[in-house]
């Protein structure tokens, strides 16, 4: 489809840019020949999915590849627990699907609008150091490089490639395919509630080890903190009236809590008092499909920025985090999220080599984030902090390099699968560096 003018934004709209060309492939067959004819042309290409990073990964002026329709399941192995998949599927429809065969991701973030190729390759994550980053469930891959050639990767296979395209930012080839290793679908048992912020922060270790997955979220202006915890149980799922459901999920968890936000903006005390004083006990006490529990629903939109330090360090660089910004006088009206993830060998993953925790700092659309993310950061950098490759940050290939102890095998990989540079932006070439 040709544009005179067409504008494309992000899921935040904080990212725009005006492509010469968008093309919408339904197969592999039509992906590597807009490939292919964008590189005759000599035309930067990048691919899109949900548009739900937050950087510039996807921005090109010329030919953006629109995924949406490029969402079909094409084979799934239930001996093998083992699913083939277009890369444009969205998470929110591939769950439910491979529910019905029996399977499921054995992890997900907490935002199933994600394309599977925009979550895989910017290294998303769920929680519990059980479980890394989503690429981490992906046994093989089909990658076109920038010039239309199909390549076939996986754990056995072309190796360096497939650590490098997986989680390869877009810049390393583009993801046609993935299979992905699954388990057999289960049940989760989420247990939700508020609790002191200080008792969080003292049994963090013990929430970690006792759980397979465990977050929370706490607000610079009060002292309680939302906990979750969720567990595999052979439990059936848990039938909601719909008066408590509304009662649970909408008023008590949205609409007490930013009140509370909205307060905080007038007067701290008036924001911190409404806060402290939502019930401690727990908000639900449940058990549905895995994928129904990982996830959830963002009635708000937002930038966020999000790094991973080692997780010796979380309870320190959090403690540092609050402290800077109730001294600083910001008004900050969205919470921080604390999460962990296992190490993996991913040469561009931000958990390579370590157990990891990621402290995400988010405000909502159109507010300033600069005074709030780029102190924040430097915060994080202290503990070499790596940032999320989809979210806010303000770092070079100079200063990420050597955060990275393969690096360099990254790169070796990436000129292969793209050695003309055509899947190259402004963001990539700030991040990763041009293509040597």
């Amino acid at each position: 489809m040709q544009t005179e003018e067409l504008i494309w934004k992000n899921w935040a709209e904080n990212q725009s840019c005006v492509p010469q060309l968008i093309e919408s492939p339904t197969t592999e067959e039509e992906l590597s020949t807009v490939i292919r004819k964008a590189a005759q042309a000599d035309l930067k290409i990048k691919a899109v999915g949900t548009g739900h990073s937050f950087t510039g990964t996807a921005l090109t002026n010329g030919v953006l590849i629109d995924l949406s329709n490029y969402k079909n399941i094409l084979d799934v192995d239930v001996l093998k627990k083992q699913v083939t998949v277009q890369v444009g599927k969205k998470l929110e429809h591939l769950s439910p699907e491979l529910w019905e065969h029996g399977l499921a991701m054995s992890d997900l973030g907490d935002i199933a609008y994600q394309s599977v190729a925009g979550a895989i390759s910017t290294g998303t994550h769920g929680t519990g150091l059980g479980y890394g980053c989503l690429a981490t469930q992906v046994v093989s891959a089909r990658v076109i490089t920038g010039e239309g050639e199909i390549i076939e990767c996986s754990l056995e296979k072309d190796v360096e490639l497939f650590r490098a395209a997986v989680v390869g930012v877009g810049a390393a080839g583009i993801l046609s395919t993935v299979t992905l290793q699954l388990e057999s679908a289960f049940n989760l048992h989420a247990l939700e509630m508020m609790m002191p912020l200080e008792e969080v922060l003292s049994k963090q270790e013990d929430f970690i080890h006792d759980n397979e997955h465990f977050e929370y979220f706490c607000h610079p202006s009060m002292d309680a903190a939302f906990t979750k915890r969720n567990n595999r149980t052979d439990q059936s799922i848990s039938e909601f009236s719909r008066w408590r459901r509304w009662y649970e999920e909408e008023f008590s968890y949205n609409y007490l809590r930013r009140a509370a936000m909205v307060a905080t903006k007038v007067s701290p005390r008036l924001g911190a008092l409404i806060g402290n004083s939502l019930p401690s006990g727990t908000r639900e006490d449940y058990v549905d499909r895995s994928y129904a529990v990982f996830t959830s629903e963002r009635k708000l939109k937002f930038v966020e920025m999000e790094y991973f330090i080692p997780r010796e360090f979380a309870r320190e660089a959090l403690e540092r985090t609050l402290g800077f910004v109730q001294n600083s006088g910001l008004e900050i009206s969205m919470p921080i999220e604390v999460r962990w993830a296992r190490a993996d060998n991913l040469p561009l993953s931000m958990c390579f080599g370590r157990e990891t925790a990621s402290i995400a700092i988010h405000v909502r659309q159109n507010e300033s984030f600069e005074p709030y993310f780029v102190p924040v950061e430097t915060i994080m950098r202290d503990y070499g902090g790596r940032p999320h490759w989809g979210k806010m940050h303000f770092q070079t290939a100079a200063t990420l390099r050597d955060l990275y102890p393969e690096w360099q095998s990254f790169q070796r990989a990436r000129k292969i699968l793209d050695p003309n540079g055509r899947l190259a932006n402004a963001y990539t070439d700030r991040v990763l560096g041009p293509i040597e």
